[in-house]
């Protein structure tokens, strides 16, 4: 079972989502570029993949512990004091860091 939950006050375009599966097919009729990463975020794998920008070498494929990603989020939403019921633009690809990050 995936360590990732959907925060009960989450909402996508006005639909709140109770259950990742409803997520995932809302995604992939309306966000399909998005779909590829939550199958993978609410997968059994402890880890996400996501690839290197290839800045200081050739860009390669890393695995990303999920429970890092949840760290990092927590600490985000600490720092900016984010509250539930907040919005946020997606508009960030997931197949960057940043926009799986915006995901999580």
């Amino acid at each position: 079972m995936s360590q990732i939950t959907i925060h009960p006050d989450f909402k996508l375009s006005g639909n709140r989502f109770r259950i990742y599966s409803g997520l995932i097919d809302f995604v992939n009729k309306n966000f399909p570029e998005h779909a590829t990463f939550l199958n993978e975020l609410f997968d059994d794998q402890d880890y996400i993949t996501a690839q290197t920008s290839g800045s200081t070498g050739i860009p390669k494929k890393i695995k990303i512990p999920k429970k890092n990603l949840i760290n990092s989020a927590q600490k985000t939403i600490k720092f900016f004091n984010l509250q539930p019921g907040i919005s946020a633009l997606l508009n960030l690809s997931p197949q960057y860091i940043a926009g799986k990050l915006m995901w999580v």
